[in-house]
Parts: C-alpha cells; sequence; structure tokens
C-alpha cells in the first residue's frame, strides 16, 4: 500500500509542476535546505517539484571553493611524478620569464604558469616594429591592457628611454 501511495505522489508531483522552472523563493529554499544539511528528497517534498529539477537547480548555482592541491607555479607541473606533492620537491622548478627581473614573482602579475609567461613573452616578440607603428611592446601593453601595465611598472619593470636601447645583433635578425 505504501509503494502505491509513493507512486501516486510522484505521479501527481509530475503532473501539478510540468515544465515548471525553479524560482527565486524556491532557488532561497533550497540553499536554506542544503545549509541546514536535509537530503535533496526532503526539499523535494517541501517544494513539491521533481528529484531532477532540484538536482539540475543546484547543479546549475554551484561553485568550487577548493583551491587546487598542487603548485601551479612549478614548471613541471604537467610532467609530475610525485604526485603534485610540490613542498619539498626534488624536480620543484618554479617558472620565469626571461624579460622580467629576477627578483619578480609573476603570480603578483596575474601569471600562475609558465605556459602563460611564455605565451604572453612570444606575443611581445611576434611583431614587428612596422606592425606596432613604432612603439615598444610595453607601450603597446599600456595601449592594449592599462591594468596589466600598472602591475608591472609597480613591480618594477622600467621603461627604457629609446636612446639608452642597445640590441645586440642576435636581437636584430629578420622574422619571416
Amino acid at each position: 500500500m505504501s509503494v502505491f501511495f509513493f507512486h501516486e505522489r510522484s505521479i501527481t508531483m509530475s503532473t501539478n509542476n510540468k515544465n515548471l522552472h525553479l524560482t527565486d523563493q524556491d532557488i532561497i529554499i533550497i540553499e536554506k535546505g542544503i545549509e541546514n544539511g536535509p537530503t535533496k528528497t526532503a526539499i523535494t517534498l517541501t517544494l513539491g517539484k521533481d528529484k531532477s529539477t532540484i538536482g539540475k537547480g543546484i547543479i546549475s548555482r554551484r561553485f568550487q571553493t577548493y583551491k587546487s592541491s598542487y603548485n601551479p607555479a612549478c614548471a613541471n607541473k604537467d610532467e609530475c611524478s610525485h604526485n603534485h606533492v610540490c613542498s619539498g620537491c626534488p624536480d620543484f622548478k618554479p617558472f620565469k620569464c626571461y624579460i622580467c627581473p629576477i627578483e619578480i614573482d609573476l603570480k603578483k602579475l596575474g601569471l600562475n604558469c609558465q605556459e602563460k609567461a611564455d605565451l604572453m613573452v612570444s606575443h611581445i616578440n611576434s611583431q614587428s616594429k612596422e606592425n606596432l607603428k613604432a612603439k615598444s611592446p610595453l607601450e603597446m601593453m599600456e595601449f592594449l591592457n592599462s591594468e596589466l601595465y600598472k602591475r608591472f611598472i609597480e613591480y618594477g619593470i622600467e621603461k627604457i628611454e629609446r636612446d639608452q636601447i642597445v640590441l645586440k645583433p642576435y636581437l636584430l635578425k629578420d622574422k619571416k
């Protein structure tokens, strides 16, 4: 008899609430329910909605609050053979930018892995002087992304005046 009652109740819920979305009030009730700890089934009984609707509502509005379990600043993170246990790792290798001064922590510039640092440097170096309209890469950064430019200047990257730039022969190669 109880099986029939449960079956009848679920049919009633699905026909009464067919094609209805979660309202703002429903979402608040779900959030309070999750905070207080009842099961998804208890929340569905409270709202009179289908379990799958409640589940989809929870999934679409959740966000992860945990941090990465490994150090993204390690240049070997993709080939790690130590299960991403970075503290005291013998193979730990911090990523670095060959343009920036040695003491610069690239994380403070918004770069959290070697790939991003390499990408930034390759973008800076891939443009010819004609494409940059006679501006330096740093001047282009100031024009295109003033926030990143400010972080570079605050962190100690200095703008070198044109008359003080010394180019070595290997830097003058034509890129074809």
